[in-house]
């Protein structure tokens, strides 16, 4: 399965306020770009995770958050297989326009169609958030009002 990864522009960002666990309060209307990464997952006997593209060198040896997602997912939902993943990085790393966030969403809905998971939304949303405050909104890749650290989330 092939999925693209897209960035995303904050169109408006108001920043709230600060919490004592370092997130902030937001409220931003968020869209997606027509740039941005391409993830190709196959199920296998081993897992195994290549980063190709423009720039790979800045994640080589660093954990990944795909690899996060699919233990995360692996562990809930008991699946047994193992994925093959290639990504092919265009977007910058740590730029503000999420590269990382839209990758693990992107991968999380992979996951979900290759293992045929029912996931019901509010359950989906909380497992998204455990992986960053911009991953839910990149599961739904919908125009959208986005409030609190990111978890609320009106199209």
């Amino acid at each position: 399965m092939n999925i693209f990864s897209p960035a995303k522009i904050n169109l408006f960002l108001e920043i709230l306020s600060k919490r004592n666990d370092g997130f902030h309060l937001i409220n931003s209307l968020m869209c997606v770009c027509n740039i941005g990464d391409t993830i190709n997952v196959e199920k296998s006997h081993k897992f195994d995770l290549q980063i190709t593209g423009k720039f790979k060198d800045l994640l080589d040896g660093k954990q990944n958050i795909v690899e996060d997602v699919f233990f995360n997912l692996k562990k809930i939902y008991g699946i047994k297989k193992n994925v093959k993943i290639k990504i092919i990085k265009n977007l910058p790393i740590a730029s503000g326009i999420g590269g990382g966030s839209s990758n693990a969403a992107s991968f999380f809905r992979i996951i979900e169609s290759l293992f045929n998971l029912f996931i019901k939304k509010a359950e989906k949303i909380k497992i998204l958030n455990n992986f960053g405050s911009d991953v839910p909104f990149y599961y739904f890749q919908k125009p959208s009002i986005v409030r609190g650290i990111g978890e609320k989330i009106q199209p």
